[in-house]
């Protein structure tokens, strides 16, 4: 009997517990393992608040319009800010967003004399979120307006992306670290002394970080321990550093950097002591090089060229560029200089202020005045040395 009985108690609690079981599933309040849904009826039931668009309506903490519900949604991430607009401030309550798990993610009291209030709430695409007006006394009417706006994404700066260091400069789509290699003309005012430009933007000389005893090698832009520290060269040589530090006759060997320009230089641009320049550059830094080959500094008035000590306006000029061929027709003298009349005009191209050379003549010639075949130029040399019929080449 005992047996019996024993065994009938544990079916009766096997029986007992498959019907507790079976109710919770069927009522649905089975216990998850994450946060419940949003599941007050209000909630559920709720109307959509579309985002930009005004919502209006009643909340009476008297009568059963004690607690509004509102949902919006998004099909892109973003930001929502949520004005509430009272009526009547004699409202006393909360104001709140829930996401559909239940979780509260902004509130703000609402509190008699106050009749603005404001929300932000971050939001991701696909997700509901609800709105929850609470009156725990008074009475108003509300208007509510989400405004959306949608979360931008920063995109990449330049062809690198945006990947690049302070220390790096951008290089055909790689992070480079810049050297006078590499320098290119495209920063807009220059760079000052002790730096140069790549990539758009001026670089100081290893930036500015050799201390004492290491010198900055223009080839890395990094710092090197100085192979001339405490070196003494004899008379009439130099220690050159690019070479590891051995004694070289002056003036052969520079220490400005390879005499390759790499990456190679673009258009209308030419490789000149390891650097990139336009034609008028280079002609430019030739005439501060010629300069420093004359022996005395010349007195004013004069400039230095091929070492020697000539007048500004008898410099020879060299063109770059398209030219022009023509005659002189005719000349007039004018004080030291003279007025030249040539065979071409501005139907052969020919523009104001454009340079000129007068075949076997060192001096300054510049055209003053066009017309549509004929053109004036003056030049620094006297009548006596130009004559009708001189070759005279005009750049355009």
């Amino acid at each position: 009997m005992d047996y019996f009985s024993t065994r009938l108690d544990k079916i009766v609690v096997l029986l007992a517990l498959s019907l507790a079981m079976s109710g919770l599933y069927c009522s649905g309040k089975v216990k998850t393992d994450g946060p419940k849904p949003v599941d007050d009826p209000g909630a559920q039931f709720s109307q959509r608040a579309p985002l930009g668009f005004v919502l209006e309506d009643d909340l009476d903490a008297t009568n059963k319009e004690r607690v509004i519900w509102r949902y919006f949604d998004s099909d892109k991430d973003g930001k929502v800010t949520l004005v509430l607009k009272l009526t009547n401030s004699n409202v006393n309550g909360r104001f709140s967003v829930l996401n559909s798990r239940q979780q509260t993610l902004e509130t703000v009291p609402m509190r008699i004399g106050t009749a603005v209030y404001t929300l932000v709430v971050n939001l991701r695409s696909g997700e509901k979120y609800y709105l929850k007006m609470h009156a725990k006394s008074g009475k108003t009417r509300f208007f509510i307006k989400p405004e959306f706006k949608e979360k931008v994404i920063a995109k990449p700066k330049g062809p690198c992306g945006g990947r690049c260091s302070s220390t790096q400069a951008c290089i055909s789509g790689v992070c480079k670290r810049p050297t006078k290699a590499m320098v290119t003309a495209d920063c807009p005012n220059g760079c000052v002394k002790g730096s140069f430009c790549v990539a758009g933007k001026c670089w100081r000389e290893c930036f500015g970080d050799c201390g004492s005893g290491s010198w900055c090698n223009p080839q890395t832009n990094s710092c090197d321990e100085d192979p001339c520290k405490g070196k003494h060269c004899p008379k009439g040589q130099r220690c050159n550093r690019l070479r590891g530090g051995i004694c070289v006759k002056r003036g052969k060997v520079r220490d400005d950097g390879p005499k390759v320009c790499e990456p190679p230089c673009g258009p209308g641009r030419s490789c000149f002591m390891g650097k990139c320049y336009t034609p008028p550059e280079i002609l430019r830094i030739k005439a501060k090089l010629a300069e420093k080959k004359c022996k005395k500094k010349c007195r004013k008035g004069f400039v230095c060229h091929a070492g020697k000590c000539v007048k500004k306006g008898n410099v020879p000029v060299t063109l770059t560029g398209s030219r022009v061929s023509s005659k002189v027709v005719s000349t007039v003298p004018l004080g030291s200089g003279t007025i030249m009349v040539l065979s071409r005009g501005s139907e052969h191209g020919v523009k104001v202020g454009a340079r000129c050379v007068i075949k076997g003549v060192k001096a300054s010639c510049k055209v003053i005045e066009v017309f549509p075949f004929r053109c004036k130029a003056k030049t620094s040399a006297s009548s006596s040395d130009v004559n009708p019929g001189d070759r005279v080449t005009i750049a355009k």
